[in-house]
């Protein structure tokens, strides 16, 4: 038999893990290392059973078993009485599962990803506020998820919650979710309003006429009417820019009346060639190469992605630890070195260049 106080005792630590650890803020960054620290302990254990007692090897080794599988039993345990009964989003309707795990929203959505369709269900299953699982709410209008830790997100289905959430004074910020591309981060996945508005100075700068020597290493200064004036040209020229791709994208759909296509290819094709004209001030003209360019297989590898990455938006903390095994995630891997070389590529190129281009990337 094994020391009964080794096992109370590993399980009271795993306890003490859940309250005074991951029961505290957000952990999603840290998964890689935890995920090592899971199939690491045993082996410790090992070690000090072989250090500080008398045991066999194979009584050492299944001592270990014990206490680690004590320790990990006693912290879910914990962590599914807490979420169940405790939590501040437990009288929330919603499955229950949803509210001990994000594996549950994951599995549901995951075969098909139709997160849509399973929240839709979730809405007229439970009513406009339901308790579901990890939630990125741009992919569903009028959903919003507030953020805390865990499972414990509350999906909103209702207009009035976007002014609420969105609006003015909105103590709100993005989730996780938007934390998955780190440590790249653009704009729209910045979730510190500070970090959120120094990017966005940057941006502006973007969205002014070149001729106003908005670049950070020009000296001028121009009054706020004539920033506000210039502004508006600049985007009446990328409104010019994206207008005749848009004409050329209605033309090819024009080609194919009364044919069945799959429409998200022409329109990712439509998205490339205004990314690449307004973002780099290239024209790769992807609509109009009909699949015989790079660009093309440069989408396809982004469809084989965000097909990896669609699954996994519930769980964080998972397409982390899959990322960080070198093995895995090739798509997602060839598509981000391919954007950041376009970027590094874009951040060479002269100043006078730049405007001449007039692109937003310098």
């Amino acid at each position: 038999m094994f020391p009964a106080t080794d096992v109370a005792s590993a399980a009271i630590f795993g306890v003490l893990l859940h309250l005074g650890y991951f029961i505290h803020g957000e952990h999603h960054m840290q998964s890689p290392t935890i995920f090592r620290a899971v199939f690491l302990a045993p082996l410790i254990v090992f070690l000090i059973h072989l250090k500080l007692s008398s045991f066999s090897w194979s009584y050492a080794a299944i001592a270990s078993l014990y206490d680690t599988a004590a320790c990990y039993g006693a912290l879910l345990l914990s962590m599914t009485i807490y979420r169940a009964f405790f939590h501040r989003t437990k009288n929330f309707p919603g499955p229950k599962l949803a509210g001990v795990t994000k594996l549950y929203h994951m599995f549901n959505v995951a075969p098909k990803s139709d997160q849509y369709r399973w929240l839709e269900s979730m809405r007229q299953q439970y009513g406009d506020f339901v308790r579901t699982g990890n939630l990125p709410t741009r992919n569903v209008p009028f959903t919003i998820a507030n953020k805390l830790s865990g499972p414990n997100e509350i999906s909103i289905f209702t207009p009035d919650a976007v002014a609420v959430v969105y609006g003015p004074g909105s103590k709100c910020i993005r989730s996780d979710f938007y934390d998955m591309t780190k440590p790249l981060t653009s704009v729209v996945a910045c979730r510190k309003p500070i970090d959120h508005s120094v990017q966005r100075k940057y941006w502006d700068m973007g969205f002014s006429v070149k001729g106003t020597f908005n670049h950070p290493s020009l000296q001028c200064q121009c009054t706020a009417i004539n920033r506000i004036l210039m502004k508006y040209i600049a985007l009446k020229d990328y409104e010019r820019r994206v207008y005749s791709y848009a004409r050329t994208f209605v033309q090819d759909l024009e080609q194919n009346v009364n044919k069945p296509i799959a429409i998200n290819v022409p329109i990712q094709c439509f998205v490339f060639d205004v990314m690449g004209n307004v973002i780099f001030g290239q024209h790769w003209n992807v609509i109009q190469t009909k699949e015989k360019s790079k660009f093309h297989e440069i989408i396809a590898i982004h469809t084989e992605a965000i097909g990896t990455l669609g699954p996994l938006t519930p769980v964080p903390w998972m397409f982390r630890i899959l990322f960080s095994i070198q093995a895995l995630l090739d798509g997602w891997r060839t598509f981000r070195a391919w954007a950041v070389d376009e970027c590094n590529a874009m951040v060479q190129v002269s100043l006078q260049a730049y405007f001449q281009l007039n692109q937003l990337v310098y």
